[in-house]
């Protein structure tokens, strides 16, 4: 599973242990569901005021972190749609 947390930004290299990923990296949002692909991580967030939000990281080859402007690897999350 992909973290978000820009370790290893611009390179496919995993990371070999795992790691407490801050709550900012999600604005403080609450984390309700995640999903894991592959290469790339979903995560769905909701904090009162703004509703829900869908979070992606990690390999974007093939458009799957929905960032059309860059496609191979994205380190940090992305909230969509963009």
């Amino acid at each position: 599973m992909q973290l978000g947390v820009g370790a290893n930004a611009g390179s496919w290299a995993a990371n070999a242990r795992p790691m407490q990923i801050s709550p900012s990296r999600f604005e403080n949002a609450t984390v309700v569901d995640l999903a894991g692909g592959a290469s790339h991580s979903l995560v769905l967030t909701t904090k009162e005021g703004q509703g829900a939000r869908v979070w992606a990281f990690g390999s974007n080859a093939n458009g799957q972190l929905g960032v059309s402007e860059q496609f191979g690897v994205w380190g940090g999350a992305v909230s969509l749609p963009r």
